[in-house]
């Protein structure tokens, strides 16, 4: 507890066993359109379907590339070049909404993306 002039302020904090806690598992499959895919971008030569609102909010680079003073807003396909197909998707896979688990394996990549 905390007094401040005439209010006070209580908290109680609890913890939750894992085994308990609720997990919604979200899925993402990046090669076909989604109702929430607004661009493509092509790396390693495949497809991949993303919303570039998530990317642009993620990314200053992906700002630039969608939103920038050069950008031309009716492009819908962009190139990306220097990286691998598989180390993308596990950067998307942390920067949209799910339960995807950041290990030793992935992160390399996915801090050099960031």
């Amino acid at each position: 507890s905390y007094m401040l002039s005439s209010a006070a302020l209580s908290a109680h904090l609890g913890i939750v066993p894992v085994a308990h806690a609720q997990r919604h598992e979200i899925s993402y499959d990046f090669s076909v359109p989604s109702p929430t895919s607004s661009v493509v971008l092509v790396v390693s030569g495949r497809k991949i379907h993303v919303s570039k609102e998530i990317l642009a909010v993620s990314s200053p680079v992906f700002t630039s590339l969608f939103y920038g003073e050069s950008a031309n807003q009716s492009k819908k396909e962009f190139e990306i070049n220097d990286v691998g197909y598989n180390t993308f998707i596990e950067y998307l896979l942390c920067i949209y909404p799910s339960t995807f688990e950041l290990t030793d394996r992935v992160v390399e990549g996915v801090l050099l993306l960031a």
